[in-house]
């Protein structure tokens, strides 16, 4: 397998995209809302114009004030390709609610975090303490229930309430996140 240089396998990441995008317009019946494209990464040569050009969310793992000067670099890029910089979201890794300020206040407004199990069990208090964070930086108290089986945590927007449906239901105030165990 020919693995190519940086080059050429950026090139075909280009070409990717372009037949993506023109496939996701001939789509029958066509898809409810636009199918988001995620990018992530932080090259200036060849990710960020990347970005810029075809994102709709773009994830990086950036410090807060390379995040900045990118966030930048990515709307002046996406000018040039006649796109609107609110055409992009930007994504993070949440760490901690004071990171998490600051990234918020750069741009950010997706974030995710991880969940990793030891001896069979998850910890949850990273997820709980995005969640507090969450709901303290919009005004909504939010609480992480778990089901047995397959981890499933759900958000609740008060104290004792259970959820309206399943695991992905749309109601006010209910997401659902699946987390299976990975084998690594």
């Amino acid at each position: 397998f020919d693995y190519g240089t940086v080059k050429s396998r950026a090139d075909l990441f280009d070409e990717g995209l372009l037949r993506i995008e023109r496939r996701f317009e001939l789509l029958q019946p066509a898809p409810l809302h636009k199918i988001p494209i995620l990018i992530g990464g932080s090259g200036p040569k060849r990710t960020l114009p990347a970005v810029a050009r075809h994102a709709d969310i773009w994830h990086t793992f950036l410090p807060i004030d390379s995040y900045r000067e990118a966030s930048a670099r990515v709307a002046e890029l996406a000018a040039g390709f006649g796109r609107a910089d609110s055409d992009i979201e930007r994504s993070t890794l949440w760490t901690d609610s004071q990171s998490a300020d600051a990234y918020l206040a750069a741009g950010a407004t997706l974030f995710h975090t991880e969940v990793r199990a030891s001896e069979g069990k998850y910890d949850l208090s990273t997820v709980q303490k995005l969640v507090d964070w969450r709901g303290a930086s919009f005004g909504v108290q939010l609480h992480v229930l778990t089901a047995t089986g397959d981890l499933v945590v759900q958000l609740v927007e008060q104290p004792g309430e259970p959820p309206d449906a399943a695991v992905g239901a749309d109601g006010p105030g209910h997401v659902a996140l699946k987390l299976l165990q990975r084998s690594c």
